[in-house]
């Protein structure tokens, strides 16, 4: 009786470790679909302060402040279109390991870190799309 126990123990782990696997993958994966298109949308941005930058400097009245938050800004936007094409060349949608556990902390890491991306960009972008309305 014993043994059945922990026979039926180990089987619910397995399908909950497994369950659990597929729940990241694909919470992962809604984060990535989400974020992805506004890969788009940066470039625009990106486009747009360096022209602003451009207008900027060609006036004989510089305005210094706004060229350097033009410049902060697209820098900012540079560093999140990079931590997303970072992140998209070193996620494994096919991670292996030796256990099932190790297998669910690699996709709760990336998780978290497609997460961070996702707010980073989402925080640049608003950053920009406010700046380009001053």
């Amino acid at each position: 009786m014993k043994n059945k126990f922990i026979y039926f123990t180990a089987i619910l782990f397995a399908f909950g470790c497994t369950n659990q696997k597929e729940e990241l993958i694909t919470e992962v994966m809604l984060i990535h679909d989400e974020v992805m298109p506004k890969m788009g949308e940066i470039a625009t941005l990106k486009s747009e302060l360096e022209s602003e930058i451009n207008s900027l400097n060609l006036d004989s009245l510089i305005d210094t402040a706004m060229v350097q938050k033009c410049q902060v800004t697209l820098i900012k936007l540079d560093e999140v279109d990079k931590s997303m094409m970072d992140w998209m060349h070193e996620f494994e949608p096919n991670f292996e390991a030796e256990t099932e556990e190790e297998i669910i902390r690699y996709y709760a890491t990336e998780k978290q870190k497609i997460t961070a991306v996702s707010d980073h960009m989402k925080s640049a972008i608003d950053e920009a799309k406010t700046l380009m309305k001053e």
